[in-house]
């Protein structure tokens, strides 16, 4: 990401970055000129922090779901990501956002100067289908969600009776 955001500012010389983390410093590296780092914001200062990105860059490897992408889509702010946890799932072409190979950093550059250089317009059509998205991520969608997962997986994995077997009667 930081090798990406280098590329970026060869076209976009004053681009910033605001990052967040639960750590005094992000990490072992110094932080970025232009990066402004807030330490554990409160929960309700976090929909201004993405509110205020023209995008959002999520370059996880792993991960187990991606709550930071739903948060920025949430806040109409649009997400460049890599694929990982639910960013699969979430961010595709007509809903906010785009995917990016993990190994690209030339890629998330150029992802990086587009979503800061387009039109305004052009810009607030990704920011509303970001919002759209997050419509269907309620907790009676995630909990049917997850009840029917359970569902089909009692039904793989449940015991088959075979033709010739009897039952027992006691």
């Amino acid at each position: 990401m930081l090798k990406a955001v280098r590329l970026a500012r060869k076209e976009i010389p004053n681009l910033r970055l605001l990052a967040y983390g639960p750590h005094k410093k992000p990490g072992e590296r110094p932080i970025p000129k232009g990066m402004d780092y807030r330490f554990s914001p409160a929960n309700d200062e976090l929909k201004f922090i993405y509110a205020s990105c023209d995008a959002w860059l999520f370059a996880s490897r792993t991960e187990g779901f991606g709550l930071p992408i739903l948060e920025a889509i949430s806040c109409r702010t649009a997400v460049i990501a890599t694929p990982a946890g639910a960013a699969t799932e979430l961010i595709t072409a007509q809903n906010g956002g785009v995917l990016i190979d993990h190994e690209s950093p030339e890629q998330m550059a150029r992802e990086i100067v587009r979503f800061c250089t387009m039109e305004e317009s052009e810009w607030q059509v990704i920011s509303e289908a970001a919002l759209k998205t997050t419509a269907t991520y309620t907790w009676d969608a995630a909990g049917s969600r997850f009840e029917e997962c359970l569902k089909r997986g009692y039904e793989i994995d449940a015991p088959k009776r075979s033709a010739d077997a009897h039952a027992l009667n006691s």
